[in-house]
């Protein structure tokens, strides 16, 4: 008896063959368009992460900032302010422009202690930031300090006699650390700080000083728009920028509110 081996036609194996070479491009295709999408979330989060850790950076510091020390200069690429060190209340009318007391270089002072920084600068009832950053060396708000004595401090010595603009209705002095500034520059959000006070309008090149960059990929329109306050309301810093890396980008926008009562 003949016997007849069964098999797969040669048709049959080749549509076999078109259809497992169909199922793998699909397969394949899902599979990449899944891989490509995990990649894309991650890098957007690393993007967000590091955008948001830059944001809560400069929240911090500006929030304590002296009051009404903030300035933006005109592109919104930075912005600029006076870092709080410390603050007291002094127990006698500081010289001003009505009590015409001669100009003084000390303040008594209640016991206090500094933050972290150094004091530089006493400033009593700063009322916007022009008043701050103006060159009058007399009748301003701002006097350089020449040094503190006693633990706690008890008296302020400035670095020469001073006659301030007016005085605080709660008698309160603040003390700053020197200026410092957060730009948006090259690609990059840098943070400056240790250089000369300057009294000119704030632009967007280098102050000097130390310079630490805290973040890459960074670009924004208007990185910075400030609102001024009012008796009862704070001032309000709009931040606002785009942080980018491989073909992803993000924009991440806070606001900060900052002290406008001296």
């Amino acid at each position: 008896m003949r016997r007849f081996n069964k098999g797969f036609t040669l048709v049959e194996l080749i549509a076999v063959m078109v259809v497992l070479s169909i199922s793998a491009t699909i397969g394949a295709g899902f599979i990449v368009d899944v891989v490509d999408q995990y990649q894309k979330a991650s890098l957007r989060s690393e993007l967000v992460m590091r955008g948001t850790v830059a944001m809560e950076q400069m929240g911090r510091k500006l929030r304590l900032a002296v009051p009404n020390s903030v300035r933006v200069s005109p592109s919104g690429q930075c912005v600029e302010f006076l870092p709080l060190v410390g603050g007291s209340v002094y127990t006698q009318p500081v010289p001003d422009n009505d009590n015409g007391r001669l100009a003084s270089n000390s303040i008594t002072t209640v016991g206090f202690t500094l933050l972290a920084g150094s004091p530089v600068y006493a400033l009593v009832a700063p009322m916007s930031s022009a008043e701050v950053y103006s060159g009058a060396t007399s009748a301003n708000v701002r006097a350089a300090i020449a040094g503190t004595t006693g633990t706690p401090a008890t008296s302020i010595t400035l670095s020469t006699s001073h006659r301030f603009v007016r005085n605080s209705v709660s008698n309160r002095v603040l003390i700053s650390d020197s200026p410092e500034r957060f730009c948006i520059s090259g690609g990059q959000l840098v943070n400056y700080r240790d250089y000369s006070f300057s009294t000119s309008a704030l632009g967007d090149s280098s102050p000097g000083g130390t310079s630490v960059v805290m973040a890459d990929g960074v670009d924004a329109a208007t990185a910075f728009a400030l609102t001024a306050g009012s008796e009862n309301r704070n001032a309000a810093l709009d931040i606002a920028i785009n942080v980018s890396g491989g073909s992803e980008t993000v924009t991440l926008n806070n606001r900060v509110l900052i002290r406008n009562v001296p």
